[in-house]
């Protein structure tokens, strides 16, 4: 008897060791912070998820990148927002990777591009995307933004848009982006 109530302690044990871990495998599958999915239109869009419900992040519009359909280039940034996320950046702005004009992150609000995000159209210009893409105005940012004359770039905290925040952009000079000094 005793052999037998030991054999169902360590079946009740491995049970429940195991639901433990799907329940964990589960909820890590489904903590990711953004989704891609179609919007109402149909078109390709990357939303977050926050307390308050799904919301529109980028609509993916534009086809003229060879290989890169509006679903593709939604389905690689969004996974690649949700892996920078976690491991630490924290920033969105616009700069230079491999000669071309990208929306990346970092961070660091000051530093330079370390995750690619995405490629810019040929032409775009980095800070009128970023402005657009994220609807920035003068009431959102944190700090002076001077935005028709600085040279400065532009850093979007996403975890303050997630957290419903209304300043979640500032603008950061250093002595390499500052042309004014």
């Amino acid at each position: 008897m005793k052999f037998h109530g030991s054999i169902s302690v360590f079946i009740a044990s491995a049970l429940a060791v195991s639901s433990v871990v799907v329940a964990n495998d589960f909820a890590k599958a489904t903590s990711d912070t953004f989704v891609c999915q179609s919007n109402r239109n149909g078109t390709p869009t990357t939303f977050a998820k926050t307390s308050n419900g799904p919301r529109e992040f980028i609509r993916w519009t534009y086809d003229g990148f060879r290989g890169y359909t509006p679903s593709r280039r939604c389905t690689e940034v969004t996974n690649r927002l949700n892996r920078y996320i976690a491991s630490g950046s924290r920033y969105i702005t616009y700069g230079t990777m491999s000669n071309r004009s990208v929306i990346c992150m970092t961070n660091k609000s000051g530093a330079g591009c370390t995750d690619l995000l995405y490629t810019l159209k040929p032409g775009d210009d980095g800070r009128e995307v970023l402005r657009d893409l994220l609807r920035l105005n003068r009431e959102n940012f944190k700090n002076d933004p001077r935005i028709e004359s600085s040279s400065c770039p532009v850093y979007f905290d996403i975890n303050a848009w997630l957290a419903g925040e209304s300043q979640t952009a500032n603008v950061a000079c250093t002595p390499q982006n500052n042309l004014s000094e």
